[in-house]
């Protein structure tokens, strides 16, 4: 059984409800994460 990720996709960031950047902020640090591990 191969557990690897094979793909990610983050999705519909809608600032108007995004309270101080925390949306924005999070799909950063998700985003860097995971480029971080998959290289």
């Amino acid at each position: 059984f191969d557990c690897r990720l094979q793909a990610a996709d983050l999705v519909e960031l809608n600032p108007g409800f995004d309270r101080d950047g925390q949306g924005a902020k999070l799909a950063a640090r998700l985003a860097w994460q995971i480029a971080h591990w998959w290289a």
